[in-house]
């Protein structure tokens, strides 16, 4: 093989010899490859730069826009190994942007549903989970990667440095998982943490602890809040499910963790404890102007529901 091959052959070829790749998303990305293959055209491998790259992702992209996230990522993985075997000079998938994805309506709930939502979710058997993103606007791996030394009891924070993600290969038990640190400041934060996670978190140790003698050796001490029995780490899907359950029994719309997390960011806004440049800094966002392109149509809106937080909860 040689960088003169065709494009087309280099990237069959290449997925081919993937092994690695399994279950749902390999089929996903042979959809893919589907729709790419029949667009790629008489060009040798070598001849590949960032405009041409650029140009097929936009143009999967334009049919659906999660294909053409796909394809950036099946891109970035064949010309990366391409560039390493040195079959190509150099590795042209540096200078591409990865698509940007497509933007998600927030769900707006008035004030009656709001309150359904709190006291649904404080009487959810996973409510820590929950109520770090409800009242934290944390992320769902970043709630996953959390460790009960990251808690501050005395100083009432917690501090958000690392997340557990889905890695791009299936193991022979499904789809592994792995922790990320979160270096970039943007990510990596201290946040205030309301007394009830507080109470919780203790309630949340004495079950672990619990558990910790019941599997004695069989036990995974990760040291994570967020576990299963055993000490492994939760499914990807633990939390939306469990929204999922949640909010079909009390006649809610279906919510996602990015919808609390959303709630987090709505209700700060509404009652103007936090500006676009503050939201960033809790969040998590890169830039100010993402977290405006997602939030900006909530700056005009007021209600009186986070004054009574404390409240609903105490009822």
């Amino acid at each position: 093989r040689t960088g003169y091959m065709m494009f087309r052959d280099y990237l069959q070829e290449w997925f081919n010899s993937r092994t690695s790749i399994k279950g749902v998303t390999r089929l996903v990305y042979e959809r893919v490859l589907e729709l790419v293959l029949p667009e790629v055209g008489d060009i040798v491998l070598r001849s590949v730069n960032s405009n041409y790259l650029s140009q097929l992702i936009a143009a999967i992209s334009r049919q659906r826009v999660s294909y053409g996230e796909k394809l950036y990522e099946l891109f970035s993985m064949a010309i990366g190994d391409a560039f390493r075997q040195e079959l190509i000079a150099y590795n042209p998938m540096a200078n591409v942007k990865k698509p940007a994805r497509q933007k998600k309506e927030l769900v707006r709930l008035n004030e009656e549903q709001r309150k359904t939502l709190f006291r649904a979710v404080f009487a959810c058997e996973g409510r820590l989970e929950l109520l770090l993103a409800l009242l934290c606007g944390l992320k769902k791996g970043e709630i996953y990667g959390l460790k009960f030394t990251d808690f501050n009891i005395n100083e009432k924070t917690v501090h958000v440095q690392r997340q557990v993600q889905p890695d791009m290969v299936e193991d022979t038990e499904g789809l592994s998982q792995s922790e990320k640190e979160l270096g970039a400041l943007s990510n990596n934060r201290v946040l205030s943490v309301h007394p009830l996670i507080l109470r919780e978190l203790q309630y949340k140790k004495v079950a672990i602890d619990t558990n910790r003698k019941t599997y004695g050796r069989q036990y995974h001490d990760f040291g994570y809040v967020s576990c299963q029995k055993d000490g492994n780490r939760r499914s990807p899907a633990y939390m939306n499910n469990m929204l999922s359950r949640l909010c079909k029994k009390v006649g809610l719309p279906s919510l996602s963790v990015q919808d609390l997390r959303d709630q987090y960011a709505a209700i700060l806004l509404e009652q103007g404890q936090a500006n676009f440049l503050q939201l960033k800094g809790l969040l998590g966002y890169s830039t100010i102007e993402d977290v405006y392109d997602r939030y900006s149509s909530l700056a005009d809106t007021r209600t009186n529901l986070a004054e009574r937080v404390d409240q609903i909860f105490a009822e």
